[in-house]
This record gives structure tokens, sequence and C-alpha cells, in this order.
């Protein structure tokens, strides 16, 4: 489904660099993207997406070259939940959300009932229902983010990629995005995302790549790398990743101030 070879990249002042990142996910997988501020997590997401190219190397999307698609071909085929964005225009969070539509309509083709339909399936699935009529430009940077989330579900596209898409979310909604995201990958969508909590990339499993200072990059299955000294080093911190009995799974621990 997503392949990546050999890809390397820098900003031309030398900024953002990755060094020979090598990265595979088939149907259904799920790649969880870890690092410190400014390591480069955006960056990768920027160049699977297609918004900035690699300065060698390969993205390839079902076998093929990413760069050979054209802009409404990667729409359907691909969804993006940036970390924030602008909203100028007074658009209920129906409208905003039935947009992402717009990859699998005509010319000058307006969206359907069937259309609105499926966006009304996935503001179901979030649980933001009271949100339909509200005006984008009038909620509160959670409540954009869970629409935003909801546009991106209603494009129904094969990979979906977040870039820390909890970052402005209260905790329920931190959880009720999880698990949509496991809804997602049983439904067989490839999911790749960043965030800054290891405990994500434990509840979601799957493939985990670390990006560390100066552009390397770590992957493998979860119990491979989500592990104390890994994440240790990559945070500048002393962290445990043990089993808690109580919660009867793994977690991250910082250790007492």
């Amino acid at each position: 489904m997503l392949e990546i070879k050999n890809m390397n990249f820098a900003y031309a002042n030398g900024a953002g660099q990755l060094h020979n990142v090598n990265l595979s996910l088939k149907k259904g997988e799920i790649l969880t993207i870890l690092g410190k501020n400014g390591a480069g997590k955006s960056t990768m997401l920027g160049l699977i997406s297609g918004a900035l190219r690699s300065n060698s190397g390969k993205i390839l999307l079902k076998g093929q070259n990413a760069l050979s698609l054209s802009n409404k071909q990667r729409a359907k085929f691909m969804a993006y939940v940036a970390q924030s964005e602008i909203y100028e225009y007074e658009y209920t969070a129906l409208e905003y959300i039935t947009f992402a539509r717009a990859a699998h309509l005509g010319i000058f083709a307006r969206p359907s009932e069937a259309d609105y339909d499926i966006a009304r399936k996935y503001i179901a699935m979030l649980g933001i229902e009271a949100l339909t009529d509200k005006f984008i430009t009038q909620m509160s940077g959670g409540q954009r983010q869970m629409c935003s989330i909801a546009r991106a579900l209603t494009a129904e596209p094969e990979i979906i990629i977040f870039d820390e898409p909890t970052s402005a979310l209260d905790f329920g909604n931190q959880y009720k995005f999880l698990k949509v995201v496991k809804r997602l990958l049983v439904e067989g969508y490839t999911v790749v995302l960043t965030t800054h909590n290891p405990d994500f990339a434990i509840l979601l499993g799957g493939t985990v790549a670390l990006v560390k200072d100066g552009g390397e990059v770590a992957s493998g299955a979860v119990d491979e790398i989500v592990k104390s000294e890994n994440l240790s080093k990559l945070y500048g911190l002393n962290l445990n990743v043990g089993y808690v009995n109580d919660v009867g799974r793994k977690c991250c621990l910082t250790y007492p101030l």
C-alpha cells in the first residue's frame, strides 16, 4: 500500500534532515511516528503526502510512484489532517466536512444528498452530531480538530495521514479518536500518524518510527521499538516502559519529578 525506499531529504538551509528512510505498510496497517519537536516528523508526513519532494529515493503508493499521481488522484487515495488550519469562511460543520467529497465529483458538480449522508455517517462515528449546524469559525480548537478528522474520513481514502491529531483534543476526545483509528484499521484503512504520546503507539500497535536528532529514523514493530532505553535516548529523559497490571497493558511512565 505504502512503501518508502531510500528516501533522503533536507531543506535548502540544511534543516529538516531525514536520512535513508525505508518503510513499508500494507492495507490495514498503521505507522506511528515519534520524535522530539523539530526532529522531522511533520516533514516525513509532508513527503508522504506529496506536499514536499524528497532529494532522493522513492515513495510508492500501491506500487505506483507517488510523484506520477495528479492532485485529484492523490486526494481520492489519501487524506491529510494537519495540526491546525485557518478557518476563514462561515461554513457549518456539515458543509465543511462534505467538502471532502470533492475528489469524487466531476468538474462543477455539487455534493449530492448521498455525499451529505456520508459526511453525517462520520460525524456520528466521532460523536459530534451537536456540531452539525454550528459554524466552524465559532468552534473551539478541539471541536474544529474533530471536524477536520471527520472531513478526512468523509473522503473515504485508502490512506489517512494524521499530524499530531490529538494536540487540541481533551482527554475524552483523545480516547474517542484512538477508538476510531482502531476501527479504521479493522475496516482496512492504512493510517500514518505523528504523536508526542508513546502510549498511543502502544495502544494502536503496528509499526513505529523514531525520528532521531540528525535525521536518523529507526523503525520496527511496537514491542521492538517502544522500549525504555530507546525512548529515554529519544527524549533525553529517564523513562520506563513497563506492564501495569491495573490497566492490563504496557505504559510509558516518567519517574517522579
